[in-house]
């Protein structure tokens, strides 16, 4: 696992350090730590973004993300308050009698972003508070941004997702802007058509049900002309989808040409038939020819 993580690295937006903070640091955390910051390559300078002060007294201040106060109490008889301020860089408020001042520059020459997660904040003993998350400070990697979190809670979880989406680098378009799909018009007309049929069928006919577009093509009059074959295993299941006298059929073929026409922005005529293809399911030459393989 770790020789994955290792080989992952380089190639990260954003890489997690999460640490359980109701136990001190161990010496595979600090290798980890070093790990990642020998492959993010972080250079630092003072003066920049995120500001570390360590303050003595009983109350612990973290400024993080977001744009409300809210407060977490971890020491007996004094409050923890957790200040989340969107966009801006973090300053972790500890308990001790000088102030000092890490430096991180967001971007400088970093491959990628580094978060340090402080989990498990609902296990760490009050008394524990400041040796513990100073020792994960002083262990973990240079980072832009840090999150406390109980996640069997889901406590800061929302937040923790914010801030990697906010790291993450904008990427390349893979489609044109004005593409919403890679699927073929045929595709998508007989997904809606198999839509159609397991909605009027319900429980009746089971997931044992493909639908392939033979034909998709506007004629000179304007209109849509779609051929489409409905397969099913059985001649059970083929007698239920047409129903008495056809009825099902037309009920499922109205419904479907409906969807097909919002899509093809213009009048279709849907032409339905219903085949069976046994144990096609279980048929890899089958599948394929459906789609499927």
């Amino acid at each position: 696992m770790v020789a994955t993580a290792t080989h992952a690295i380089p190639d990260a937006d954003v890489v997690l350090f999460l640490v359980d903070v109701s136990v001190p640091p161990t010496e595979q955390d600090r290798a980890i730590a070093k790990l990642i910051q020998e492959q993010t390559h972080h250079s630092y300078a003072k003066g920049s973004a995120a500001a570390h002060s360590h303050i003595k007294g009983s109350a612990a201040t973290h400024s993080h993300i977001k744009g409300s106060t809210a407060t977490h109490s971890h020491i007996k008889g004094s409050t923890a308050t957790h200040s989340h301020i969107k966009g801006s860089a973090a300053a972790h408020s500890h308990i001790k009698g000088s102030t000092a001042t890490h430096s991180h520059i967001k971007g400088s020459t970093a491959t990628a972003s580094v978060i340090l997660v402080l989990n498990k904040m609902d296990l760490l003993p009050p008394d524990k508070v400041q040796a513990h998350t100073e020792a994960y400070w002083k262990a973990a990697p240079s980072h832009q941004e840090w999150m406390m979190t109980v996640a069997t809670e889901g406590k800061n979880l929302d937040e923790l997702l914010e801030l990697i989406v906010a790291a993450l680098p904008e990427g390349p378009c893979y489609y044109p802007g004005d593409q919403v799909t890679d699927q073929t018009e045929r595709e998508i007309g007989a997904e809606l058509i198999r839509e159609q049929v397991l909605r009027h069928m319900r429980q009746e006919i089971p997931h044992a049900v493909a639908v392939v577009v033979e034909e998709f093509k506007e004629r000179e009059n304007g209109v849509v002309y779609v051929g489409a074959n409905v397969f099913v295993e059985k001649d059970s299941q083929k007698g239920i989808i047409i129903g008495k006298q056809g009825q099902m059929l037309r009920q499922i073929g109205s419904a479907a040409r409906r969807e097909i026409e919002r899509m093809a922005g213009g009048q279709v005529y849907l032409d339905l038939w219903v085949k069976v293809r046994k144990k096609w399911r279980w048929d890899e030459r089958e599948l394929r020819r459906m789609g499927y393989g």
